[in-house]
């Protein structure tokens, strides 16, 4: 499958990566790379360790990973996170409270809607 190939069935856009990055070597690297970075384990690390400052900062750090990658699903996953969303039923605000908030909820079996909005950077 070449990198092209790839982006189209992440649905994300080759041509939108290739002209951010300009080398498709270096854009193989970070891909082949990705799934090594801590971040998204990070995430159920804080998680579940009710750490929000943990939580906010791996995917906060995932959802910027994601936005140069282009891994468009990923990132606007990320987004429900952090403040960028800014949607109060689903999202977290800066400092990540919320992210142990939904979690109790989630524990406590409480229904999860979601209010996606598809944003762009």
């Amino acid at each position: 499958m070449t990198l092209k190939e790839f982006y189209e069935q992440i649905d994300s856009d080759y041509k939108d990566v290739i002209k951010r990055l300009c080398d498709e070597n270096m854009i193989k690297k970070f891909v082949f790379k990705f799934p090594e970075d801590p971040s998204f384990n990070d995430l159920t690390d804080g998680l579940n360790e009710n750490d929000a400052e943990k939580a906010f900062c791996a995917v906060h750090t995932l959802k910027g990973v994601c936005s140069n990658l282009g891994f468009e699903r990923l990132y606007e996953a990320c987004l429900l996170y952090t403040s960028d969303a800014a949607d109060e039923e689903d999202s977290v605000d800066l400092g990540g409270p919320r992210i142990i908030k939904k979690k109790k909820k989630e524990e406590k079996g409480e229904k999860k809607t979601h209010k996606h909005k598809n944003k762009k950077r």
